[in-house]
């Protein structure tokens, strides 16, 4: 074991890769941080980890994990838009499963070294689409839905735009403060 790197934990068994490091043992909210959120961190952060194991054994890049995950979200929109609560349920399970991608790209991406700047870019707008079909397929879910139905919400256009616009009035702001 003299040819890992100084700072790689000596007490790993002997059929780990050493090519990925593994995380000390935490509560699942400690390594997201104490605002990540229930669902960040029992399924995110216990999931990820392992999945991320796996996606360096098949050999897959934060890209292609990315694009999985970018594709996860698309199918829950489709879901949500359905219109009912079965629909409802399997989009929001759809969305948590393309979260946890989310958390095994980004775990990707910190092992591998620094990000490039079109990586970085990538998953910013990766995510971006995902909010819209998400919240598109939210809204036409809403209005699909059987009148009297604990799903239907009428018209629901105007929470879905406010719901894209305030995030992005969010960020322009963070970053015109972060520029001077």
């Amino acid at each position: 074991m003299d040819d890992l790197p100084r700072d790689f934990p000596r007490d790993f068994p002997r059929d780990f890769p050493r090519d990925f490091p593994r995380d000390p043992p935490r509560r699942p909210g400690r390594r997201l941080g104490h605002d990540g959120g229930l669902v960040a961190a029992y399924a995110v952060g216990v999931c990820s980890p392992g999945l991320a194991r796996g996606a360096v054994r098949w050999g897959l890049t934060p890209g292609t994990v990315s694009g999985v995950s970018l594709g996860v979200a698309v199918l829950a929109a489709v879901w949500f838009s359905d219109g009912t609560r079965a629909g409802m349920v399997a989009g929001a399970l759809l969305l948590c499963a393309s979260l946890v991608l989310d958390g095994v790209t980004g775990r990707l991406v910190r092992d591998a070294g620094p990000a490039t700047v079109f990586g970085a870019w990538r998953d910013a707008m990766s995510g971006r689409v995902k909010e819209a079909a998400v919240y598109g397929g939210l809204a036409i879910g809403a209005e699909v839905a059987a009148p009297g139905s604990g799903v239907r919400a009428g018209d629901v256009w105007g929470l879905a735009v406010a719901a894209l616009a305030l995030p992005a009035v969010r960020r322009m702001a963070g970053l015109a403060h972060a520029a001077g």
